[in-house]
């Protein structure tokens, strides 16, 4: 998956949709081609040649606007990301008003895109990503209660094409079917409170019961 191209679409989709008029067309076409991330970058009037190369610009002269069309980029780029921008430590003020320092407006942006947005951005699409699978039938994983007279290892199986709930603070029974044979399971717990008390696999369990060693399915059991 190419994470970069991804990542200047959505931000560009977000900067510039499309209309009826389409009267973004040419901030939408320079956008990637000025932030996209390579070694060596060219320079506005190399970029405005290759804008009249594009099938909607073809022979239009984009050079004369170049020096507009990137202030107005970077200027609906303040407009939506500003507070993002603020909160990363970025002065956003002499992008808008045309103020140099060490660096060209355009280069603080794209150092920011590259920096501290696109990592974010990356985790959020990977996340969405689970969030879509975890909403797909979960037989493979359940949850049951436990209720006051439970063994701790005899414990009824949760419904089956249900999706996983799980009660806060309510001690529960953590059923994971997984289709794999003489396989094993490690769960991690990356919870700051939240302690499992026993393993998940046989591999891995402190105690094992002989009956469960060939058992496919594993529980484990905490306050969840």
């Amino acid at each position: 998956m190419n994470y970069n191209q991804n990542f200047l679409d959505d931000i560009n989709q977000q900067l510039f949709p499309r209309d009826i008029t389409d009267k973004n067309l040419r901030k939408r076409i320079f956008f990637p081609l000025r932030f996209q991330r390579r070694e060596s970058q060219p320079s506005h009037p190399e970029i405005a040649k290759q804008m009249s190369k594009t099938e909607p610009l073809q022979g239009v002269n984009c050079q004369t606007s170049i020096n507009t069309t990137v202030q107005n980029v970077i200027r609906r780029l303040v407009e939506v990301f500003g507070e993002e921008m603020a909160n990363d430590g970025v002065n956003t003020a002499p992008l808008i008003q045309r103020q140099r320092g060490k660096k060209g407006a355009w280069e603080v942006v794209y150092q920011w895109l590259w920096e501290d947005k696109f990592p974010r951005w990356q985790l959020d699409w990977i996340w969405q990503g689970l969030v879509k699978q975890a909403d797909s039938p979960a037989d493979w994983i359940r949850f049951t209660p436990v209720k006051p007279g439970d063994r701790k290892l005899v414990v009824p199986l949760g419904k089956m094409r249900e999706q996983p709930v799980i009660g806060l603070n309510i001690p529960s029974m953590m059923h994971i079917d997984l289709e794999c044979e003489a396989g094993h399971l490690l769960l991690l717990n990356r919870g700051s409170e939240s302690q499992y008390v026993m393993c998940p696999s046989a591999a891995f369990a402190p105690r094992t019961s002989p009956h469960r060693r060939n058992n496919s399915r594993a529980s484990a059991w905490g306050n969840v």
